[in-house]
Order: C-alpha cells, then structure tokens, then sequence
C-alpha cells in the first residue's frame, strides 16, 4: 500500500522517537506533522544528493523542533543553523533509528520534486 509521507510519519515518527529513548515526548509533539510536515519539500532535492530519502530526512527535520536537539538548530547560542544541513549532517546519527516500516511513499505526492 502507498501511502503520503505525512502517513510515513503518522506511523515512524513516534517510533522514531521511542528508539532514541525518547517516546516521552510524542504526546507534547503529537501536531509536529501538522504543522511542519510541508515544510521540507524545499530540501528533498539537497537531502536525496546526499543519499537521505526524503521521508527519512523529514523524520530528522521534525526532529529539530524538538528539545534538546532544537538547541542544536534553532536555539543555538551560535545563532540559527540551517535545518538542511543539520539534517544532512546527522543523518547517520540517526539513520538505524529511523524505523523502517515498510510504508512506500506515494510517489504522487511528491512527484515534481523527484
């Protein structure tokens, strides 16, 4: 079944969350996808250079809302740093905690940027 990346998200974000050690923060964040699931469109092109697969990448961009790694992106106290970088920067990181559920993101929904 194909499904949207918000759909991805609906099901690997709070999972994401718990195999970081932080599934505690899922229900102060649980609208994270809401408001800011559109907001990576701009950085699937940088993120899929870099081999980061655009589902995957948004995982981590959702992820620098959320304190302590917030601190690292948007709260630094160096100034703002670049949310696609940070992204590509800590991707592997992060990359074996990102579940893969094998939910196949549609394609549709994303087609003029692939």
């Amino acid at each position: 079944m194909k499904v949207s990346h918000y759909k991805y998200l609906d099901i690997a974000f709070q999972m994401f969350l718990e195999n970081i050690g932080h599934g505690d923060k899922w229900e102060c964040n649980c609208g994270i996808i809401v408001a800011h699931g559109d907001k990576g469109y701009s950085y699937c092109d940088d993120w899929k250079e870099h081999g980061i697969p655009f589902h995957e990448g948004m995982v981590l961009y959702l992820l620098s809302y959320i304190n302590p790694w917030s601190n690292e992106v948007r709260n630094t106290n160096h100034g703002f740093v670049d949310p696609k970088e940070w992204v590509i920067n800590n991707y592997d990181r992060f990359k074996n905690d990102i579940p893969k559920v094998g939910v196949d993101i549609n394609y549709n929904d994303v087609k003029d940027l692939w």
